[in-house]
C-alpha cells in the first residue's frame, strides 16, 4: 500500500502481482518487486511471453477534494493496456501519452489498481525458434522471426505515478 497526497505526484513503488496466462509459457502468478519489461526477464516464459498480463496493487488515498483532478500515468508501456480502479475500467491506453483520469472512481481510504497489459506476438514467435517443433506455444506458417531476431520491448515498466492536477475555476481565468 502506498499513501497518496492531495497534492503533487506519486510513484508506486511496492511490488506488483502479476498475473500472466500459462497456456503461453509465463508462471501463472508472480511478483515483480519492481516494474521491468518482459522481453528483459531471465524467466524465459516471460521473456518470449505474447498476450495479455494483469498488474495488481492497492494504493490509500487520505483527503481527496473536489478542486483537484487524480491522472494516472502508466510511464513506458508496450503495447495496450486497460486501467480498472476499484473494479471500474477506466478505459484502454494504446498512445503515448499513456495517461488517464481516474477521478472519479478513487475513493479516499484503501483503493485496488488493476493494469492489463497486452503485447505484441513476436517475442513468443522468436522464442518458439529455440524450442523443438513439438513443445512450441504458437503455429504459424510465418518465417519472418528467427532465433536472432532482437525481441520487441514488451509489459510495463513504469514508472507508474499519480498526479494531482488542481481544477481551475472558470472564475479565475
Amino acid at each position: 500500500n502506498i499513501s497518496v497526497p492531495s497534492v503533487g505526484m506519486i510513484e508506486i513503488t511496492s511490488p506488483w502481482h502479476v498475473s500472466f496466462s500459462k497456456e503461453m509459457g509465463a508462471p501463472e502468478n508472480i511478483t515483480f518487486d519492481s516494474l521491468t519489461l518482459w522481453n528483459h526477464s531471465d524467466i524465459s516464459g516471460i521473456k518470449y511471453y505474447a498476450g495479455a498480463a494483469s498488474y495488481k496493487n492497492t494504493f490509500v488515498v487520505d483527503n481527496q477534494t473536489t478542486d483537484e483532478r487524480i491522472c494516472l500515468d502508466l510511464g513506458e508501456m508496450y503495447n495496450l493496456a486497460e486501467i480498472i480502479i476499484n473494479g471500474k475500467s477506466q478505459g484502454i491506453c494504446w498512445k503515448k501519452p499513456f495517461v488517464k483520469d481516474i477521478t472519479e472512481s478513487v475513493r479516499n481510504g484503501k483503493n485496488e489498481i488493476e493494469i492489463k497489459v497486452v503485447n505484441l506476438w513476436p517475442n513468443r514467435l522468436i522464442g518458439d525458434q529455440f524450442l523443438p517443433e513439438g513443445e512450441r506455444y504458437t503455429e504459424t506458417n510465418m518465417t519472418k522471426f528467427t532465433k536472432d531476431t532482437p525481441l520487441y520491448p514488451s509489459g510495463l515498466k513504469g514508472p507508474v505515478r499519480f498526479h494531482f492536477v488542481p481544477v481551475v475555476s472558470m472564475m479565475e481565468k
